[in-house]
């Protein structure tokens, strides 16, 4: 369960900002402060951290290699090591830091083990770090180096940034910098987890900030941490606020007014950041579509569409709750009836085949789609995409029922499931483990079927499951 540990900030501003004071009022659990390059976001962020040393601060550039060294290692045994390393917006052993507080992780789980005190799960950990980068398999290791990355493609070992992207190799570092003090925060009983991250969207494309997002509210709700976040990302902004909900507030900067409150981002305010992101406005204004998906799993499968090669042209993915959807459609609608003369629609909705499809709502900009079956998890059990896993669909059954007595209550509910019909039955409860028992390398399944509708344009059962309008509008 996350906490707040302080609602109100009274901190210095610096003279080259205008002297006085900052006073911020309202704190969440999760509290964003957006505002431009140079309204002094970092500053505060660190005034609030030379306030209480306890705090951790994650600088906006991070630099360095995700090797091991013993001598970083030592200065990150203490609160006041780790902060006296972060006292300006570089640091240039950044992700030295990141790797070498794993062995103090494992250093503070051992004596926690030696008075007989219980200590986090580490499995739980990397499991929440690996949701950021499906591609890669991160393990923590009591030994030099701390971790193995291997590449899930190639099975390859990564010991270095050069064989990363920029975008990964900052998003695993950072990951790894939240994750480990978080947990010695937990296994050490830390009164006060305030985690003051600047600029977290540095060098990521906004899939890579939808997936850091929906980290950073887990690892607040897994280890009981604040979370103090600048940025003038709106895309970084509007998937905290989806991801986190009542639990997320954010300041709208001005340096000089006092005081300042936060505010809770509630459903109008998530539909504005979403819809005024760049990636996501100027996209349909210029003929690229926006494109409105039921929940996470929808998001990330289309998301990866989106970016294939076979797909005529790119589109922005916004996810949405259930009935939510109704609303984000109308709201869109009158924002693009204000912008565009064009009545050709600039939007879609993708609908699950077993929801109705509005009639009495106005459509000249956002249009509704539907699948002819039930779910998107119906796709992941087509031909095509079985085949690209080495099976049929008799084959599969064959697995699925050897393999579901190592799924303990689920057991039945995948036998039962075998049963089904492929493109009308409900497999929701059972899709995370089909897919683990079918799919050898254990990519998520939305993941494994966006990919593949990427690359090439759907054929055959995959594309009598998506429907021969959807495949028209989104494939070349």
């Amino acid at each position: 369960m996350s906490k707040k540990y302080f609602t109100e900030i009274k901190v210095k501003r610096p003279n080259f900002l205008g002297d006085g004071e900052w006073e911020l009022a309202d704190l969440n659990v999760v509290n964003v402060i957006f505002g431009k390059n140079g309204s002094g976001k970092s500053q505060i962020l660190r005034k609030i951290r030379e306030k209480n040393q306890d705090y951790f601060y994650a600088s906006p550039e991070r630099a360095g290699d995700i090797s091991f060294d013993v001598n970083i290692m030592n200065t990150q045994m203490t609160e006041r090591g780790r902060a006296k390393s972060r006292n300006s917006n570089l640091a240039t052993n950044y992700r030295q830091e990141a790797v070498s507080r794993i062995h103090v992780m494992y250093m503070t789980i051992a004596d926690a083990v030696t008075r007989g005190e219980e200590v986090p799960k580490l499995e739980e950990a990397e499991d929440l770090l690996n949701t950021l980068l499906p591609d890669f398999s991160f393990k923590m290791v009591p030994k030099s180096p701390p971790y193995v990355l291997t590449r899930v493609s190639d099975e390859q070992p990564v010991t270095s940034s050069t064989n990363l992207s920029s975008g990964e190799a900052e998003v695993l570092s950072l990951a790894m910098d939240l994750l480990t003090t978080a947990v010695i925060w937990q296994v050490s009983k830390q009164d006060q987890r305030v985690l003051l991250i600047d600029e977290p969207d540095t060098h990521l494309h906004p899939d890579l900030q939808v997936s850091l997002a929906q980290f950073l509210i887990a690892l607040s709700r897994m280890f009981n941490c604040q979370l103090l976040i600048s940025t003038h990302s709106t895309t970084l902004l509007s998937a905290l606020g989806y991801a986190g909900g009542d639990d997320v507030s954010v300041l709208f900067f001005k340096n000089l007014k006092a005081p300042q409150k936060f505010c809770k981002f509630g459903p109008e305010l998530s539909t504005l950041s979403a819809c005024l992101g760049g990636h996501a406005l100027m996209g349909p204004v210029f003929g690229a579509p926006i494109t409105l998906v039921e929940g996470d799993d929808d998001y990330r499968l289309w998301t990866h569409v989106s970016r294939g090669e076979v797909i005529k042209k790119g589109f922005a993915v916004l996810p949405c709750n259930g009935d939510q959807i109704k609303d984000y459609q109308k709201s869109l609608e009158r924002i693009f009836g204000s912008l565009r003369s064009s009545t050709e629609p600039c939007g879609f909705v993708i609908l699950d085949g077993d929801k109705g499809v509005p009639t009495h709502t106005d459509q000249a900009h956002v249009k509704y789609l539907q699948l002819k079956c039930h779910e998107a998890e119906n796709l992941f059990l087509t031909d095509e995409v079985l085949a690209k896993l080495g099976f049929t669909w008799d084959s599969a059954k064959k697995k699925l029922v050897e393999e579901a007595s190592n799924y303990g209550s689920k057991k039945d509910l995948i036998i039962k499931a075998c049963e089904l019909d492929r493109k009308d039955g409900d497999f929701k409860t059972v899709i995370n483990e089909i897919a683990q028992i079918l799919d050898e390398k254990n990519i998520f399944w939305p993941v494994r079927v966006g990919k593949i509708l990427g690359k090439e344009k759907p054929v055959g059962q995959l594309a009598h499951f998506l429907g021969a309008e959807v495949v028209s509008l989104f494939w070349t």
